[in-house]
């Protein structure tokens, strides 16, 4: 798989190459004094996120998180957890967003299967910014300006001790990057 996936990053990188070559268009202009040249060119925006240097080879990619039991400490404190969780890369060449989605609408039952988890219960933060709960409504998680950053992704499920069923709880993470 590993020799596929250069195979094909390979491929990419030549289409691109000829692309821009193509887009170089170059116009030959007669003047009195003689012959002119004239070439116009773009740079395309380019953007790649990864997760856990897992390239997704594209804008877009997924986490799938299951959550620990919780601690009596957790309990008390009404909440599980999890910094430095994840580690994204994000390279761009433009100023771009990152978005946080879910296509899942609860976290699971509990083991006794009286009580659906909530999504919301889920949420994360980029770096030490607030949290923010976990929905299927795309959400701004951070911005950037182009280059080359990798953050970290904190995640919190909340818990409570009077009202926590245990259950085998997870979620689907999407990160997405989209030009600002």
């Amino acid at each position: 798989m590993p020799n596929a996936m250069k195979r094909l990053k390979r491929v990419v990188f030549a289409i691109c190459l000829c692309l821009a070559v193509f887009f170089l268009s170059s116009t030959m202009t007669a003047t009195e004094s003689g012959l002119g040249l004239k070439a116009d060119f773009g740079i395309l925006p380019f953007q790649v996120l990864s997760a856990d240097h897992v390239d997704s080879g594209g804008q877009k990619g997924g986490s799938v998180v299951v959550m620990q039991e919780p601690t009596p400490q957790d309990l008390n404190r009404g909440f599980i957890e999890q910094l430095n969780a994840v580690e994204l890369k994000i390279v761009s060449n433009i100023a771009w967003v990152l978005l946080v989605s879910t296509d899942n609408n609860n976290l699971g039952t509990s083991d006794d299967g009286t009580y659906i988890k909530p999504i919301d219960d889920f949420q994360l933060r980029a770096g030490v910014g607030p949290y923010i709960s976990l929905s299927q409504k795309s959400q701004k998680l951070m911005e950037g300006s182009p280059g080359v950053l990798i953050p970290s992704i904190d995640y919190k499920l909340l818990t409570d001790s009077d009202t926590f069923h245990p259950g085998n709880y997870k979620v689907e993470v999407i990160y997405m990057i989209t030009s600002l």
